[in-house]
């Protein structure tokens, strides 16, 4: 990885940089296992790829050269990110604000955040349905505000089962996910079958569900 190959990062620490760094490495002899670092793309756009650095030696024991294998992990990173970002605004809603009075902002401000086709924000109920609070508009596929998701439905059901951020390509190919009939049509006329959700937190307890969606596959 000489100077050329340096030209190919982005001008930022987790691109340019660190690549020099890697490269520093692998002229001493050490090797590099899966480095996360940013590209530049041809139309100026950055991406995500993995980096593992190999280093061959002569017979004397010197760094003759060194074997590169690169992989696109930009997808992934993009799905981290877009995660992390919903989980910050989960925990900015719950922890110091009234859901009731600021979820159609919240909704409405994190689609654009994840570019995602809408957003729904659902109250937890102890029977372990969810009351949706407030959508985005367009709402989507989401249920209107004041309809009741039964509990166990949808990826919200695995949310709050698991405590954590869950996510699905596709609704419909989870076969553990329950997705009711008229869902189901929705998304197979729509497309729109994607998810991603994180809990919403009160004291350290679940009281209820933000979520975005957006086209399958995504």
């Amino acid at each position: 990885m000489g100077r050329a190959c340096l030209d190919l990062y982005a001008e930022k620490p987790s691109g340019r940089d660190k690549a020099a760094a890697v490269r520093r490495r692998a002229l001493a002899g050490e090797e590099a296992h899966d480095e996360e670092l940013q590209m530049r793309r041809a139309d100026g756009g950055r991406v995500w790829v993995s980096l593992t650095n190999t280093a061959v030696r002569d017979r004397n024991g010197s760094v003759a050269e060194v074997r590169a294998i690169v992989v696109d992990i930009d997808d992934r990173k993009r799905a981290e990110e877009q995660r992390e970002g919903l989980a910050r605004v989960a925990s900015g809603l719950t922890g110091s604000l009234d859901v009731s009075e600021v979820g159609p902002r919240i909704v409405n401000g994190v689609v654009p955040l994840l570019r995602a086709h809408s957003a729904g924000l659902s109250l937890l109920h102890p029977d372990g349905s969810l009351e949706t609070l407030a959508v985005s508009d367009p709402p989507g596929l989401y249920l209107a505000p004041g309809e009741v998701l039964p509990a166990g439905v949808g990826i919200s059901a695995r949310v709050i089962a698991s405590r954590q951020a869950e996510s699905s390509a596709d609704l419909l190919a989870e076969p553990d996910l329950v997705v009711s009939g008229s869902l189901r049509r929705k998304i197979e006329e729509s497309g729109e079958g994607a998810r991603l959700a994180v809990p919403l937190r009160a004291g350290g307890q679940v009281i209820g569900v933000l979520s975005v969606a957006d086209a399958t596959g995504r």
